[in-house]
């Protein structure tokens, strides 16, 4: 794209399909951009510029002052050095001076082609190389077992009061990682009722678990909730949710350390 300035006798010799050419007019005060062979338009119907036109390659003008305005607008907006300033009285003599920045305009265009190109072999190699790594990695991964689950978290079966209704447990752990939850029940259950339990995160309060025991398949014990696979690395503080339901439900043990005040659950838990 070229700009011309007002006063520029015939700019056409500049315009072809690779070149579009641009008019600067001064009207009432205001410099109106329109293309060549048009008429500008009145200052009240055009559209105020918030940034430069891209793809500006030079300002054309029979002298500095004409475009002054706009290389000094160009600089405050964008932040970046108006395009080069060419002087010539027609379009005709402004070819000569033309032919360098169009010259110097396609080196550059070429240059980051080739720089793209060359970003992108790397980029292909480079995820070749990842994918043969991921293959790799899930070979021996197949051929290996899997790691035994370790104790983070060992409670002590206490002998105050069954927790027997709703409640939340923090469990003193992160989400991150566990494989299995046990619960402490204090005696075998009859009826038709169920007991749920749901594993959440305590700072997004989403579900990593959720379980249910019938009261008639629950005995005196640990009880035992496995999670089908550990969960991921989520950074969470990790909240059991005990949820009754119905009648015939034993009550679950707190641990011999609680000391808290009355409404806390803390339950006697291993994880």
């Amino acid at each position: 794209m070229l700009l011309v300035a007002e006063g520029v006798m015939d700019p056409s010799p500049l315009a072809s399909p690779a070149l579009e050419v641009w008019l600067a007019s001064s009207r009432g005060g205001a410099i109106l951009l329109h293309p060549a062979g048009t008429r500008a338009p009145e200052p009240a119907a055009s559209v105020a510029l918030e940034t430069p036109p891209m793809g500006m390659i030079a300002l054309v003008a029979t002298e500095r002052l004409r475009v002054l305005p706009i290389t000094r607008w160009w600089t405050e907006v964008s932040g970046l050095p108006a395009p080069p300033f060419l002087l010539a009285a027609t379009g005709q003599a402004a070819l000569a001076g033309l032919v360098p920045i169009l010259a110097g305009e396609m080196s550059a265009t070429q240059a980051r082609e080739a720089t793209a190109g060359r970003a992108l072999v790397a980029a292909r190699q480079e995820l070749e190389e990842t994918r043969e790594a991921m293959a790799g990695v899930s070979r021996v991964m197949a051929h290996r077992p899997p790691v035994a689950p370790r104790l983070v978290l060992s409670g002590e079966i206490g002998n105050g009061s069954p927790v027997t209704g709703t409640a939340r447990h923090i469990l003193g752990t992160g989400l991150a990682a566990l494989a299995a939850l046990a619960v402490h029940v204090t005696g075998p259950g009859q009826g038709g009722g169920q007991l749920h339990f749901r594993l959440r995160g305590g700072e997004t309060d989403r579900v990593a678990g959720a379980w249910a025991g019938p009261a008639a398949a629950l005995a005196t014990g640990w009880l035992t909730l496995d999670l089908p696979t550990p969960t991921g690395p989520l950074r969470e503080t990790a909240v059991l949710e005990i949820l009754p339901e119905g009648s015939g439900l034993p009550g679950l043990s707190r641990d011999t350390r609680w000391a808290g005040a009355s409404g806390d659950h803390p339950l006697a838990l291993r994880a």
